[in-house]
């Protein structure tokens, strides 16, 4: 097994000699196996266990084996704890997908707290092989794409291992590890895939999984050429005629483009071959998709109402302005030396903006006008957005500010005159958005 991992660290450049590797160390054979690898290979290792709260004093046990394990071979270890089932409730989603989200935000502090540049986790080539049925009978359409060596800064050492090896690997090495028993389980997908499909599949051929995934990786490297030819086509708007003509392998993939771009969720094979339909019927008809409806519109597609989509909500000092488009904050703020702002915040003159009213956020509307900094007079927002070459299909989700009835800035466009700071300002406040 290590001259397996030492050749897929090697081949995909996960890391250099020297930089800091962490581990998501959950204590079962998988990532006890992956740590003790990596800190055989010379790698400069350190861990992190997420407490789930799912399974009560095992989940705690598992906790406490991980630390003593870690204490006696000198690991650096970061512990996240977090109660999954009350988070899930909370936030309307799975278990399995709430335990992801808090589990990924418990490595990123980890990665943070330690320096890692880094952080492996222990997905191997078993999983590989199951992520790889469990999306085709799902209909994903880019089923065959698996699971990558490298995610940015996620990193799999144990991809190209199967499962028996990693076995192999912890009998020869007398490594412990503990059990959890959920895995055992057949209520979810993935644990019925892995608990009956896969072990029919070994009897028919032990290298079943090895395989799947070589089948997988020469598949992936097609799809990925293919991918280069869609993506000129794939934008907020389409033109039917044009992506009609294409052959079928690009136009389906120029469609699950289009769809993640207009903020489609969960898109299957069901919901492109709906989207193709849709290219050759007459104009006015609709398609809802998950998150997203899509109208072709003389022979256009494009996401329904989306000139409709209005909004308009307060901006209050300590109370973040959470809009369709956005988070925004309103900080008042010392009277800077450089009134010059980026893309996402700007400077107003206090005084001024407090007497023209109350500051709220919204998406433009027909009459907009606005007297833009250096310029003398108003001038049409419509005007700007041609002058500035801002594409129709935009102009709907770029936040206006006002303050009372007036136009105070256009995000990433322009700033009024009429509340801009200047040599006389004696308070000054500011705008920023927050998840940008």
């Amino acid at each position: 097994m290590l001259g397996i991992v030492r050749r897929t660290v090697k081949e995909h450049h996960m890391f250099e000699k020297g930089q800091r590797v962490l581990c998501a160390l959950s204590g079962g054979a998988d990532s006890m196996a992956m740590l003790h690898a990596l800190k055989c290979l010379g790698a400069n290792v350190c861990a992190c266990h997420f407490e789930h709260g799912i399974r009560g004093e095992s989940s705690v046990s598992d906790m406490e084996f991980v630390k003593a394990y870690c204490e006696k071979n000198g690991i650096g270890l970061y512990v996240g704890r977090g109660d999954v089932p009350r988070f899930a409730k909370e936030q309307g989603m799975s278990l399995e997908a709430a335990a992801r989200k808090l589990r990924y935000e418990a490595l990123e502090n980890a990665m943070a707290h330690f320096g890692a540049d880094v952080c492996a986790t222990a997905h191997h080539l078993d999983d590989q092989a199951e992520t790889v049925l469990l999306r085709l009978v799902r209909g994903a359409g880019d089923g065959l794409m698996g699971i990558p060596y490298v995610n940015g800064r996620y990193i799999r050492p144990l991809r190209d291992v199967s499962k028996a090896e990693i076995f192999d690997y912890i009998r020869e090495n007398d490594i412990p590890f503990v059990h959890d028993e959920t895995n055992d389980e057949t209520d979810l997908p993935r644990n019925l895939i892995r608990n009956a499909v896969m072990p029919a599949l070994f009897e028919i051929n032990k290298a079943a999984a090895r395989n799947i995934t070589r089948s997988m990786a020469m598949s992936a490297s097609d799809s990925l050429y293919l991918d280069d030819l869609a993506a000129p086509y794939i934008k907020e708007r389409i033109n039917c005629k044009e992506i009609s003509g294409l052959p079928e392998p690009i136009r389906r993939r120029v469609l699950r483009g289009f769809a993640h771009l207009i903020g489609a969720k969960n898109i299957e094979h069901s919901h492109i071959e709906a989207l193709e339909k849709l290219l050759y019927m007459r104009t006015g008809q609709s398609l809802d998709l998950s998150n997203a409806s899509v109208i072709n519109e003389n022979g256009v597609l494009k996401r329904k109402n989306e000139e409709e989509s209005a909004f308009e909500m307060p901006v209050i000092e300590g109370k973040a302005a959470v809009t369709p488009v956005g988070t925004f904050e309103f900080i008042k703020t010392d009277v800077p030396k450089d009134p010059r702002t980026g893309r996402n915040m700007q400077y107003f003159d206090l005084d001024k903006l407090e007497a023209l009213g109350m500051i709220s956020v919204r998406n433009r509307r027909e009459g907009d006008r606005i007297s833009p900094i250096g310029i003398a007079g108003e001038k049409k927002l419509k005007d700007i957005f041609i002058d500035k070459k801002i594409p129709r299909d935009q102009r709907d989700r770029i936040p206006i500010f006002t303050a009372g009835d007036t136009l105070i800035w256009v995000k990433g466009v322009c700033a009024s005159g009429k509340c801009a700071i200047d040599k006389d300002t004696k308070r000054a406040a500011m705008i920023i958005q927050k998840d940008n």
